[in-house]
């Protein structure tokens, strides 16, 4: 087929042309960097959070006699799970925070973020794999096939073709698969390497879950890289010459990689900003004393436990009102700390609909979203982390309230529990949610993905089939 020699005269010349040669391996260079890189960091994150969580365990189990409830102020920590992924793309891990402190009376926010103590090495540290398969391989594209028409063109060799009887429908055919697979050239090893470190890298990890990931990914990527592919020739198809058609490439570029996000990102921010930290912490200390402050509450709860038991006077009771009494202030408090953090977590859904409508404007907007999502380091993935980290919490402080509750006394000796009731805590274990049980919440960007590649290869394809013989290529 006429098609497969244009494809193959296109392969050759790719393989010979030093500067083609240069890139590639540049870029594979560059990308094996980001990986050693990002690796370590995973690696480190990972023996710190180990550190941690052993050393915080140690210390619950040594913390010596007290008083149940003292111990639920004194409490625990729950590390967030590190996703191998992140390795790749680490999304807001370096920012949503990697612990949450499961006090009592107290819904805590993440802390210890990376970002805030990573100093100058910040922004070195931010070249991962998934920041150059975004911004810097669309740039290697366009060096590929700037010049697939226009080159041609200027050159006079698309005219020769064209008086041979070649048809538009088979150079078109030819230098779509001739570019595809110089672009595979390089995604191959590419993807090789995510493969590596996302799922053969993890030990303990769900190996299904990560290869669905991992399809996604790599299915996300490739659409992205072939909308890159077809712009790339369509731009060239319609460009009179090579500067003409990089000009307009590199604009291209410039604006869907880093104008089209960063406007994305600001009016998100703008149209729904964010409560102020002193907000949210005025209505966290209102939940707090929520209880306290509501007497017909007290009231109602004192009654219940009364008529439950069959008294008349709290003296009466044969359990410790003490630790009733705490563990019904929590449940009081639970409802609304829930209503502060699903106000907060309203507000970044606008946020992220809003993105999600400004797609329109580049693809790169969606893929930055999905890529994250998929990786499991996006704001999603952490409120499955803080609600598990919640429920822990809970778990913890009705254990040391039920417990006052029980054995309890309110004698002049105060009551204390000592490493026997401490052991039969269990640690917090959180593992990343199954991407299954997530998948609604992404399929949309994948969708838009898709639409804008579909409109690029009709873009490609009407300004190549669209060549007058003699007129266009003068």
């Amino acid at each position: 087929m006429l098609s497969d020699i244009i494809s193959l005269k296109e392969k050759t010349i790719m393989k010979r042309n030093r500067f083609t040669n240069t890139i590639y391996l540049s870029t594979l260079a560059l990308m094996l960097v980001a990986v050693f890189l990002s690796w370590q960091r995973t690696e480190t994150f990972e023996l710190e959070r180990a550190t941690a969580a052993a050393h915080d365990k140690e210390v619950w189990l040594n913390q010596g006699e007290r008083n149940p409830h003292s111990a639920a102020h004194f409490s625990r920590y729950a590390f967030k799970p590190i996703p191998s992924m992140s390795a790749f793309e680490p999304g807001a891990i370096d920012y949503s925070g990697l612990a949450i402190w499961m006090e009592a009376h107290r819904r805590n926010p993440a802390t210890f973020r990376y970002a805030e103590g990573s100093g100058d090495l910040s922004n070195f540290i931010s070249l991962t794999p998934a920041w150059i398969m975004q911004a810097i391989l669309p740039l290697v594209i366009i060096l590929l096939l700037f010049s697939s028409y226009a080159g041609e063109r200027e050159d006079g060799t698309l005219r020769q073709l064209l008086s041979h009887g070649i048809s538009l429908k088979s150079i078109f055919k030819g230098k779509v698969r001739a570019a595809l697979s110089a672009v595979s050239r390089l995604l191959i090893p590419l993807a090789m390497i995510i493969v590596l470190i996302t799922v053969f890298l993890k030990a303990g990890a769900d190996q299904s879950d990560q290869l669905m990931r991992l399809f996604y990914l790599l299915g996300s990527y490739g659409l992205y890289f072939m909308f890159f592919v077809f712009m790339a020739i369509g731009v060239s198809a319609r460009s009179k010459n090579r500067q003409s058609a990089a000009i307009a490439l590199f604009t291209l570029w410039f604006f869907m990689i880093v104008v089209a996000p960063r406007f994305a990102s600001d009016a998100a921010t703008f149209s729904v900003p964010q409560p102020k930290g002193s907000i949210v912490d005025q209505s966290l200390s209102e939940a707090r004393g929520a209880y306290s402050n509501d007497d017909a509450y007290q009231e109602q709860a004192r009654q219940k436990i009364l008529d439950e038991y069959g008294v008349k006077e709290i003296s009466e009771l044969p359990i410790n009102y003490r630790g009733y009494a705490l563990q019904i202030s929590e449940e009081h408090a639970d409802p609304l700390y829930e209503e502060v953090y699903n106000d907060l977590k309203g507000t970044y859904e606008k946020q992220e609909n809003i993105l999600g409508l400004l797609s329109f404007l580049s693809p790169t907007t969606s893929l930055k979203q999905l890529s994250a999502g998929i990786a499991g380091t996006d704001r999603i993935h952490h409120d499955v982390f803080a609600w598990e980290a919640e429920l822990h919490r809970r778990y913890i402080i009705k254990k040391m309230n039920g417990d006052l509750m029980y054995n309890g006394t309110d004698t002049e000796n105060p009551y204390t529990a000592g490493e026997e009731l401490w052991s039969e805590v269990a640690d917090y274990d959180g593992q990343l949610p199954l991407f299954s049980s997530l998948i609604s919440y992404y399929i949309s960007k994948f969708g838009v993905l898709g639409i804008w590649t579909l409109i690029a290869f009709l873009f490609a394809r009407r300004s190549t089939l669209k060549i007058d013989d003699f007129e266009s290529i003068r």
